[in-house]
């Protein structure tokens, strides 16, 4: 199974030799072929580099090893690729998101990690009307808990393309627009 078209979500990447720890990042499907899409995160390269922003157009991010999870938070809806004007929207917000300090500006300030900075798009979006999510906090405790069972399952062991899907029931979808 594969995320739904248009949707939002969260990719938690097992960290090898760190047992509930992740890499966390955003994934947007392309609208035509759900196991292709896009990739954005924060990284320092396990601390080999700066933190930095990256968008991957991702052919097989669903089929990485690493890949455990994807937690569907929304919707961006995407009838014509990368260049509508929801997408720009949402690439807008994410990458105002500073990378440049190992602090992020957030409610209260924590260290940037990849979890970090997808709480922070998180509640932007949600200022700029793009996500329904009353709690970024407990976002972050249900995509957690939610890896936590995929990898209980054997998710992220190595297996090539053998990830869960999961939805939240924290975030309700974008306010503007509902593909059902």
């Amino acid at each position: 199974m594969s995320p739904s078209k248009h949707s939002l979500n969260i990719l938690l990447h097992s960290i090898e030799d760190r047992p509930g720890k992740y890499h966390w990042a955003f994934y947007i499907p392309d609208s035509r072929m759900t196991e292709v899409g896009d990739v954005y995160h924060c990284t320092n390269f396990n601390g080999l580099a700066p933190w930095a922003y990256i968008k991957v157009p991702a052919t097989r991010v669903l089929f990485e090893k690493s890949t455990i999870l994807a937690f569907e938070i929304g919707v961006i809806p995407d009838g014509f690729g990368p260049f509508t004007l929801n997408r720009r929207r949402f690439e807008k917000v994410v990458t105002g998101v500073p990378v440049g300090s190992a602090v992020l500006v957030g409610e209260p300030p924590e260290e940037l990690t990849s979890r970090t900075w997808v709480q922070e798009c998180v509640r932007r979006l949600v200022k700029e009307g793009m996500l329904l999510c009353g709690d970024v906090a407990a976002l972050e405790e249900e995509a957690r808990e939610a890896g936590h069972e995929a990898r209980l399952k054997g998710f992220g062991e190595g297996r090539v393309g053998m990830y869960e899907l999961a939805v939240s029931k924290v975030c309700k979808g974008n306010p503007r627009y509902d593909p059902d």
